[in-house]
């Protein structure tokens, strides 16, 4: 049997924004006509941003109310991002322009966000719109010994578990604990949900408030919809381990605060994961018209990509290497976490080499 181990990354993903850079890919029948356009699409390209919070400058800058925003998907605040967003209401690429110049001096330090016209359509964007996302990857700090077999896991599709990452429980400068207050308002507990909020360490927005209820309830609809759906997300990666490890066994673990975790096969379970149950069921918070609502849906546990190796490096004065990679995900998924299960095959299979030399020693 397997024996239950820890694993703890050590790979560098996103030391720059141009280290990670992520295009959105909508489904052309699903992207909206322009026959009688009733929303303006805008193409965004940010850094230092999440959506949500590049759409409540463009809401200020545009004088419109937040909820006329809609997107496909969301991206995180790590990377450059380009995706499309759609305003309702009929404007000029000449307004856009204005919005995007607006929009550039209330930036905050460190930020980056641009604008640009991108057409019309007869209905705003919605998740069901987003196909998913093209991503090229930098990744830093391997040993040159893993270059080998990064190309050797990577000439054939990479099988990896399809989690939601840690992205969806909280921002990288708070505590993870998304998934915990969207349990509480599920639950209708909205002071202990209150409670939690206010130990969320954002950028000063919530270090300091007296009433940490008050700084909940100025939460923007979208945004409590997103906490909602990371307690959806954190319950949907538990069964989705559990589930694993019934068909692969014990996977080796890489734990969190706030109870998240994430279980990963080496190779030799891998021949294991067509017996994984294909599918889960999720339930999922949205706003329909601006009025929240809730639907079934099922998330594939065992995905697939191609990961193409585009430029390897070794740096002669550190000794270490860096490799660029490019992939496409499906809506919904995550290149961090495909990223560290790379890593933990690349690291177990090294292991497993190192041993059986050792051996015939």
């Amino acid at each position: 049997m397997k024996r239950d181990s820890t694993f703890v990354s050590t790979w560098g993903i996103k030391r720059s924004y141009d280290d990670f850079i992520v295009d959105e890919v909508l489904y052309p029948a699903l992207s909206g006509g322009r026959d009688t356009p009733a929303s303006t699409r805008i193409t965004l390209s940010k850094s230092g941003l999440t959506t949500l919070e590049s759409a409540r400058l463009i809401a200020l800058a545009a004088a419109v109310d937040l909820g006329d925003i809609d997107w496909a998907g969301l991206k995180d605040e790590d990377g450059v991002t380009r995706q499309t967003l759609s305003v309702r209401g009929v404007y000029t690429a000449e307004q856009v322009s204005a919005w995007s110049e607006k929009l550039a001096v209330s930036l905050p330090t460190g930020t980056h966000a641009r604008l640009t016209f991108a057409g019309y359509a007869d209905a705003p964007l919605t998740p069901g719109a987003l196909l998913g996302n093209a991503f090229s990857v930098v990744v830093r700090n391997l040993a040159p010994s893993h270059l080998p077999l990064i190309g050797q896991l990577t000439r054939r599709p990479f099988a990896f578990i399809n989690y939601y990452d840690l992205q969806r429980f909280g921002r990288k400068d708070e505590q993870k604990l998304n998934h915990l207050i969207g349990a509480a308002l599920i639950e209708g507990d909205r002071e202990f949900a209150a409670s939690l909020y206010a130990r969320k360490v954002r950028r000063g927005e919530v270090s300091g408030i007296d009433e940490p209820s008050a700084s909940l309830d100025r939460l923007a609809p979208q945004e409590e919809i997103l906490i909602r759906n990371a307690h959806e997300s954190h319950a949907w990666n538990r069964l989705a381990m559990s589930a694993c490890e019934s068909s692969m066994g014990t996977l080796d673990k890489e734990t969190f605060e706030h109870g998240l975790a994430f279980g990963y096969f080496d190779d030799e379970q891998a021949e294991a994961s067509g017996l994984v149950t294909r599918t889960l069921a999720i339930r999922r918070h949205r706003l329909r018209d601006r009025v929240p609502s809730t639907s079934e849906s099922t998330r594939q546990i065992i995905d697939t990509t191609l990961i193409r190796c585009l430029e390897e490096k070794v740096d002669a004065q550190t000794g270490t290497a860096s490799v660029a990679l490019s992939f496409f995900l499906p809506s919904g998924s995550y290149a961090t976490t495909v990223i560290r299960q790379l890593e933990h095959r690349v690291l177990t299979t090294a292991g497993q080499l190192t041993a059986q030399a050792e051996a015939a020693q």
